[in-house]
């Protein structure tokens, strides 16, 4: 796995992270003293036949809000059978392959490649997810916690096909993905 990205973030900390073959490197500055870590995203099986690498939760210490960040596989044998959810809200990007989604609250979809899926499971719900492509889906899942004032919001579900999802490119290599939420003033996408 090559995760490729860069990342600094200034603050009242200097925050500095590369990841690399599937390695995070990271490090804090903060007063002077320097603290780094690394962290290697843990290998494990979802589903009937699916594989994740997680980054979050690490070494099995939570990062709350967020419940998981997966860069996951699906091979075109593998699925996620009708299971439950509830009590946080799901962001799913695909880089590769497409899947169909289904839930018992009659919400239907298919995504693919650049397509953003979310869904919030407050009081929850079950559904089911399956490949809809001859090659092995590739794509990126977001767990965040609900807050608990929040827990009661109705569950739902919402897709962003192509144009939907706004790209920023800067004069280097570096592509932004948005989403959702506000840019430059402009709402986007899921909201």
């Amino acid at each position: 796995i090559d995760y490729h990205f860069d990342q600094v973030a200034f603050g009242p900390e200097i925050h500095f992270s590369r990841q690399l073959s599937g390695e995070m490197e990271s490090a804090t500055v903060t007063g002077g003293i320097k603290m780094a870590m690394k962290i290697i995203p843990e290998l494990t099986e979802e589903g009937v036949g699916a594989k994740a690498y997680r980054l979050i939760p690490f070494n099995g210490n939570p990062l709350v809000p967020f419940v998981i960040f997966d860069e996951y596989f699906v091979s075109p044998q593998a699925n996620f059978p009708m299971h439950p959810h509830g009590g946080f809200e799901g962001y799913q990007m695909l880089m590769e392959g497409s899947t169909e989604y289904n839930d018992n609250l009659g919400n239907k979809g298919l995504i693919g490649p650049g397509d953003v899926r979310r869904f919030v499971a407050g009081p929850g719900f079950n559904h089911s997810e399956y490949p809809r492509s001859k090659e092995t889906v590739r794509g990126y899942l977001l767990w965040i916690k609900l807050p608990g004032a929040k827990l009661s919001t109705p569950s739902f579900f919402q897709e962003l096909h192509g144009d939907e999802v706004m790209r920023k490119e800067d004069e280097g290599s570096i592509e932004t993905t948005i989403f959702g939420g506000e840019f430059l003033f402009n709402n986007i996408g899921l909201n």
